[in-house]
């Protein structure tokens, strides 16, 4: 079943109780799952029915924290605008009969989020700044807060600094500037099969993509980063056997060919270094055993 909700008004108990009842009077049994697709308004209210399925009574007797004592059914959240914050959230706000409050529990959380960039297109330039602005609060109020640890100090960090990159415009920077943020990748070429490379990459900055648009602006972008053009053949020989050799790689590797083989922090509890590290995952080491032995059978 499809329910178009209005996001004039933010979402209200009334509402959600209004949803419940349509849904166990039409059917006999409890949905498998609910998905909500749309704004901050619709997530909030995907996950607020989601609870009152399994939960006897109305949606204000919920409004507080950690009333809800059933689990709620399986919900999804796909969001369609970006700031609000309500698909990772642990509350659904909703207006009440004597105010407005979020239904805090653990049960609230969504199972599952699909964050698609694409849905973002075409959203009007209002809301994308309210929701930007929901964001730089959250931001303020995480690296402010009371259970500051070394994890949401680094996201409220980053989100900070990309809600000051977006928003203010009125400075001196160039308009290259205003994009980029120092970044610096250190790199060293394992391996050289002559049309690729086995590269390692330390890192010194944490930016979105780095490594990515690193290789990508020195000429050698990710193999089969399809993002940066890296999902086709840059170069190489003409002849057809090279095109269904590389072709292949792509299949056996639908995927970036990027691995973290080393992973380390500061525990935010014990203040330990903590270090975490991974071998080649099977489809990357076949490819490049496949471009190795390629290299020095038929020289590329």
């Amino acid at each position: 079943k499809i329910l178009f909700v209005s996001t004039e008004e933010e979402p209200k108990t009334s509402q959600v109780d209004a949803i419940v009842k349509d849904l166990l009077e039409a059917y006999d049994k409890l949905p498998s799952g609910i998905i909500g697709i749309g704004g901050g308004s619709v997530m909030d209210l995907a996950k607020a029915v989601s609870l009152m399925l399994t939960n006897k009574g109305s949606a204000a007797d919920y409004q507080g924290w950690d009333l809800i004592k059933t689990k709620s059914i399986y919900h999804v959240g796909i969001p369609t605008i970006s700031g609000t914050g309500a698909e990772v959230s642990r509350t659904c706000v909703l207006s009440g009969p004597i105010r407005k409050l979020g239904i805090n529990s653990d049960y609230t959380t969504f199972d599952q989020v699909v964050l698609d960039p694409l849905l973002l297109d075409g959203v009007p330039k209002n809301q994308w700044f309210y929701t930007g602005m929901d964001c730089f609060i959250h931001c303020v109020e995480s690296l402010e807060g009371t259970f500051l640890n070394d994890f949401s100090q680094s996201y409220g960090e980053k989100a900070y600094d990309l809600c000051l990159e977006v928003f203010l415009e009125d400075n001196d920077l160039t308009e290259d500037e205003k994009r980029g943020k120092h970044a610096v990748t250190h790199y060293k070429v394992l391996e050289n099969f002559l049309y690729t490379s086995l590269v390692e990459c330390k890192l010194e900055t944490g930016r979105t993509h780095q490594i990515r648009v690193h290789l990508k602006h020195l000429g050698h972008t990710l193999f089969s980063d399809d993002f940066y053009g890296g999902k086709r053949i840059l170069k190489g020989v003409v002849f057809s056997k090279y095109k269904q050799f590389v072709e292949n790689c792509f299949s056996i590797m639908p995927r970036q060919g990027l691995h973290a083989r080393s992973l380390g922090f500061t525990h935010p509890t014990t203040k330990e270094w903590v270090q975490f590290d991974s071998e080649l995952p099977h489809d990357m080491a076949t490819v490049v055993e496949k471009w190795r032995s390629a290299a020095k059978t038929y020289g590329f």
